[in-house]
């Protein structure tokens, strides 16, 4: 029974990004009094497949079961949080409330984020994996106070627009939040840059297939070169805008720049440390 209850998690757990596109498919349809019921359903189950695989891993006397775990875990968490994003819609389009909401949500994703990697890097270097995952800790180490930054200059931007309109505030401080875009592509970089190595340092470790690890690495510098694209676009001229973009080879870059998005890749990660954790019960 725990073994079904154990295959049917994973596999709710795959099918829920399926389950976020239509989340956010009904936030733009503007069926509003279903999105936040569906996102904070799915938020729910999400967490409760996540513990179904990981909670008895943790409690385990084994170290590696329980970093893997852990690890997993803590991807996961942040994975389900990416569900209320899909439900606020972008930016420009959500409500003041909602935009305040938003950014301090990023800020927790980012620190849980970077402490399921601190926990993965434990686990690698106990397997005996060092190169990479090394890298990889470094860089989201690097990306996350650019995310915090970022979050913080957007919240002070929302509570000004609060306090004295919207036109006011973005003459006030243009400058100010450009600069958190720079930041926040930086942190996009980044971790893009580390989901691509600690991909490689699961492979090493052979805790992922080659296969699997080649589609992840690939996926993630793929993303990056999009990403450097856009910055390169908006670099380009005093013209472009730093948040949308003018030419079509920007618009991979823009969309994979999105804050929630390079959490993405890390989610499935987490996915597949929870299986694996589940698998070797004895």
């Amino acid at each position: 029974m725990e073994l079904r209850f154990g295959r049917r998690s994973s596999m709710f757990l795959w099918t829920s990004p399926f389950l976020m596109a239509i989340v956010g498919s009904a936030h733009r349809l503007g069926m509003s009094n279903l999105t936040y019921p569906l996102a904070l359903a799915l938020v729910a189950a999400i967490l409760v497949a996540g513990w179904t695989l990981a909670g008895r891993a943790i409690r385990a006397d084994n170290r590696e079961r329980q970093m893997l775990a852990l690890a997993g875990g803590l991807l996961v968490a942040a994975w389900a949080v990416i569900t209320i994003f899909a439900a606020m819609g972008p930016p420009h389009l959500a409500t003041l409330a909602e935009n305040k909401l938003r950014y301090p949500l990023i800020l927790v994703d980012a620190i849980v984020i970077v402490g399921g990697f601190a926990v993965l890097r434990e686990a690698l270097n106990g397997a005996g994996e060092c190169l990479f995952s090394t890298l990889g800790s470094t860089a989201i180490l690097l990306a996350t106070p650019l995310y915090i930054v970022f979050c913080a200059v957007q919240l002070a931007v929302y509570r000004g627009i609060e306090r004295v309109g919207s036109a006011q505030v973005v003459a006030e401080i243009a400058s100010l939040d450009e600069l958190s875009l720079v930041l926040l592509f930086v942190g996009v970089m980044l971790t893009y840059l580390a989901t691509a190595a600690f991909a490689a340092a699961l492979a090493r470790a052979r805790w992922l297939g080659p296969t699997v690890s080649r589609v992840f690495m690939g996926a993630s510098l793929f993303a990056l070169l999009c990403v450097t694209a856009r910055i390169a676009e908006a670099l380009a001229s005093t013209d472009n805008p730093m948040w949308g973009f003018r030419r079509w080879y920007a618009l991979p870059g823009f969309i994979l720049a999105i804050p929630a998005v390079p959490w993405i890749m890390p989610g499935l990660i987490g996915i597949v440390l929870l299986r694996r954790a589940r698998a070797e019960e004895p």
